[in-house]
């Protein structure tokens, strides 16, 4: 007897895990990320905070429908779900950390302040003590 070809569907898909860097192909863009799909047939999502370092509003800006990216597994559904990042993919590909972000705290008191109130009483209260 005659083995039939495996299906396409029937192939054992490469494991894939957390952590690994895929190419795939940018199939749709919504509002909120890019659907990617993997070279096995496996579609995944690239969350628009995962799409690059710097602060990402429209995502057509970075990305288009059929553009080839690099990107690295973030998690993996129990439902299958994949969920990718490409800003990790080149920190990793490149070997750079990202720069922590500068932010200017507030100066410290020296002391505590009083209201224009409170200086008014305790002037009055220290001419009162005084006295």
């Amino acid at each position: 007897m005659e083995e039939a070809a495996p299906d396409k569907q029937d192939e054992v898909k490469e494991e894939l895990r957390r952590g690994d860097i895929v190419e795939a192909t940018v199939k749709r863009i919504a509002p909120f990320g890019a659907f990617v799909k993997l070279p096995d047939g496996r579609k995944g999502l690239v969350h628009i905070s995962q799409i690059d370092d710097s602060y990402v509003t429209k995502i057509r800006q970075h990305l288009k429908v059929g553009d080839s990216i690099r990107a690295k597994v973030v998690a993996i559904g129990e439902d299958g779900k994949i969920d990718l990042s490409i800003k990790l993919a080149k920190r990793q590909i490149s070997g750079k950390k990202r720069e922590p972000q500068k932010i200017d705290k507030p100066k410290r008191s020296s002391g505590f302040k009083f209201t224009p109130f409170e200086e008014e009483f305790k002037k009055n209260l220290d001419i009162t003590l005084k006295s």
